[in-house]
């Protein structure tokens, strides 16, 4: 790749407590040299651990992987209520008296597994007529954002020293630990709660073990990238020729004759939509997504067509 090449894929970090996720895109977009920079999954500023930053084409990608569960080891102080919902904020209240027993923490928590509703914290990235939530509630004015669907398909306790209890939580995108801190509180009767620490651990497929600090050069970050066939790790992908690639590059559906990956991604159901697949061109690149459709069985006697590849989205065009 020459000095100059832009860069396509994702690069995962290790964010420390500080900094807001744009400033991990600015750094990105310095050492690398280009503007295309992106990320999947906004982390606060308190918040600490895994993020994944998009570079190029591999932008494209975001909002994919942003979809993925999440996993955050979560430390919160019970009945500590702020504006924010975490220790940064300005305290509403703070509750005196007893505190409840583990056992009692521990059925609190299992409580809030499964989906239900929730409601975002008042200073979040939500749009509210158009303008961040965050910023509105900074402006004095106020705040109302509706609930949304979210689950948690697994909250552990690991701690608990009163009022401070420590957990881990395997969540849907767009789940909210600090509104969880929140909830929590009112479900033990203590006013609320507020996150003291968060540590994302996991997103997706991918870990905090893999993840380093912001990388100090391009040739850094050139040896830590991954590309944008291994970002979408773990999805069925099909090999193209190169004349069917050509076609699928500019939006042109393709019959796939004899694929025998593709027949095996079929679902059993004729006529059924199949999930996203990821199109792999001659040269072992990802030339985008698509879905598989199933072929449509010929006369008696004839062999039947093979799967149709309809294109969702091109990264590379022609």
């Amino acid at each position: 790749m020459s000095l100059d090449a832009p860069i396509n894929g994702l690069i995962l970090v290790d964010k420390p407590s500080g900094p807001t996720s744009f400033d991990l895109v600015k750094a990105i977009r310095k050492v690398s040299g280009q503007k295309s920079v992106g990320h999947i999954g906004t982390l606060d500023p308190l918040a600490t651990g895994l993020m994944g930053l998009v570079l190029g084409t591999a932008t494209r990608l975001a909002s994919y992987l942003t979809g993925h569960d999440k996993t955050y080891l979560a430390t919160v102080v019970l009945g500590l209520q702020t504006d924010t919902d975490d220790v940064t904020g300005a305290v509403l209240g703070q509750f005196i008296g007893q505190y409840p027993s583990k056992e009692e923490v521990q059925k609190a928590l299992a409580s809030f597994v499964g989906t239900l509703d929730q409601r975002p914290p008042n200073y979040s990235a939500k749009k509210v007529g158009g303008k961040t939530a965050h910023k509105l509630a900074r402006a004095g004015e106020n705040v109302e954002l509706a609930s949304q669907k979210v689950t948690a398909y697994a909250l552990t306790l690991e701690a608990y020293n009163p009022p401070v209890v420590v957990f881990r939580a395997k969540v849907s995108a767009g789940y909210y630990i600090r509104s969880l801190a929140r909830d929590l509180g009112q479900e033990l009767g203590l006013g609320g709660g507020a996150l003291k620490a968060l540590r994302r651990e996991r997103i997706g497929d991918f870990g905090l073990e893999e993840a380093r600090g912001l990388p100090q050069s391009r040739a850094e970050l050139l040896a830590r990238l991954i590309s944008p066939r291994a970002a979408l790790a773990g999805w069925p992908e099909v090999l193209v020729s190169a004349l069917e690639a050509e076609k699928l590059a500019h939006g042109q559906g393709v019959r796939l004759a004899n694929n025998l990956t593709a027949l095996s991604l079929l679902g059993p159901n004729e006529g059924r939509k199949n999930p996203l697949v990821k199109i792999i061109e001659p040269q072992d690149q990802l030339l985008g997504l698509g879905y598989l459709e199933p072929p449509i069985m010929g006369d008696l006697g004839q062999e039947p067509p093979g799967p149709f590849l309809r294109p969702s989205r091109v990264f590379k065009p022609r």
